[in-house]
């Protein structure tokens, strides 16, 4: 029989994990730029112009990372972006907000139905059983034998 309470941390369990299940559901159906949002993601075509700029600054992994992305570009003209081009911005303003805000439905709804699992397991008969002394015994037995 479910308890009130237990009920009760269930139901908000299920509840919170669907309202944050509803914010990334609307992010990936809806983009930044649908809604008027300024600022989404840049994505640019890697030149090796890109690739000296990085290496100029230092930044020699980029620099690797770009010509592997020039590579896939140049064997894969076809490519849909933004695969294999190079992120120039990354979003801001409401854009930003808007991404955060799908990220963070997604890791909610996840947290919230694990946690709806610890509520069940908490309030489980079965966590509180207790078992005779001589079963502990009689495992340690069949594992030996084995």
């Amino acid at each position: 029989m479910v308890g009130k309470v237990e009920r009760s941390l269930r139901w908000a369990c299920v509840l919170l994990a669907l309202v944050s299940a509803s914010f990334y559901v609307f992010n990936q159906i809806i983009s930044p730029g649908d809604l008027g949002l300024c600022c989404d993601v840049e994505y640019r075509r890697v030149t090796m112009a890109t690739v000296d700029k990085a290496r100029s600054n230092g930044a020699y992994a980029i620099a690797q990372q770009d010509l592997a992305l020039m590579e896939g570009a140049r064997f894969t003209p076809n490519a849909t972006a933004p695969l294999y081009m190079g992120m120039y911005d990354s979003a801001s303003g409401g854009a930003l907000v808007m991404i955060l805000l799908g990220f963070w439905g997604e890791a909610g709804a996840g947290a919230f139905m694990l946690l709806n699992l610890l509520v069940i397991w908490y309030f489980s008969e079965n966590r509180t059983v207790d078992l005779p002394p001589a079963f502990a015994v009689e495992l340690e037995e069949a594992r030996v034998e084995r």
